[in-house]
């Protein structure tokens, strides 16, 4: 008797010797409908504790709130696939979509068997009639491991840029919290408790034409990063000069010292009497 490969073991264009152990050999048995083997589960668990950890209350309380609404769908005892004796066909599991019901496991079952061609066009409670062209669409593909198609790509570009069109704090929000641990509101505390300006030079103006924002200062000594920092070690909002020049000096308050006395010492020396 032939013994199936496991999904996570089976090689991919990123993963050469297949992604067991890892939260995308997770992905990749949940796509292939088969139990996942305890190292994918273990490596999901610690993404997920990970990923949670970077989220912002709000974010968490969304979830919190989605996942209720969820576990409501499922206990609904009207189930659609019932009528009919349909439960565990793919008829049944239209049937749920139709009703705005979270499918039973048979139907799900029956459903991932059934060749709907790409995977995006697959319908589900939120998307009746597939999810092709669609942010959800090209999440669909990522998840089963393949590339997206056309459609799908540009659809979750146009979204993500409509996104940001009605939401443009949004990636600032993201920004902080993930580096930070600061939420959008302790920002501009912050920053109003330093009357809106500097906390070094006192400039009114970040000075950064990228961001156009000031830059969070922490204490190098206890996160070495900016990628990601505990949140407890924010000094001060800083213009991008000053940001930049503290970085410069590795903030040392000596060799900060040492360039006043320079600087005192030569104020208003020519060129050719300081060398």
């Amino acid at each position: 008797m032939t013994q199936l490969t496991p999904a996570c073991a089976r090689p991919t264009k990123r993963r050469r010797n297949g992604s067991t152990g890892t939260a995308t050999g997770y992905t990749a048995h949940r796509a292939a409908r088969e139990p996942v083997c305890d190292p994918c589960m273990e490596a999901w668990r610690i993404k997920q504790a990970e990923r949670r950890a970077n989220l912002s209350p709000a974010r968490l309380e969304a979830e919190r709130q989605r996942k209720a609404e969820l576990a409501r769908l499922r206990r609904q005892a009207d189930n659609a696939c019932t009528l009919d004796d349909r439960t565990g066909t793919v008829a049944g599991y239209e049937a749920h979509v139709a009703a705005d019901q979270v499918p039973c496991q048979p139907c799900r079952d029956a459903s991932a068997t059934h060749d709907y061609g790409s995977v995006c066009a697959r319908p589900t409670r939120r998307c009746p009639n597939g999810r092709t062209g669609t942010r959800s669409g090209y999440l669909a593909h990522l998840y089963a491991g393949e590339p997206a198609c056309d459609a799908c790509l540009k659809g979750s570009a146009a979204e993500e840029k409509e996104s940001r069109v009605q939401d443009p704090e949004k990636a600032l929000r993201n920004s902080l919290w993930s580096k930070y641990r600061m939420t959008l509101e302790d920002y501009r505390a912050l920053l109003a408790a330093q009357d809106g300006k500097c906390a070094v030079c006192r400039a009114d103006a970040p000075t950064d034409f990228r961001t156009r924002r000031f830059h969070v200062d922490h204490d190098h000594s206890c996160c070495p990063t900016s990628s990601k920092t505990c949140g407890k070690c924010t000094r001060g909002l800083l213009c991008h000069a000053c940001n930049t020049g503290l970085g410069n000096f590795q903030d040392n308050p000596e060799r900060l010292l040492a360039a006043v006395a320079y600087l005192t010492a030569r104020k208003g020396a020519t060129p050719d009497a300081v060398h």
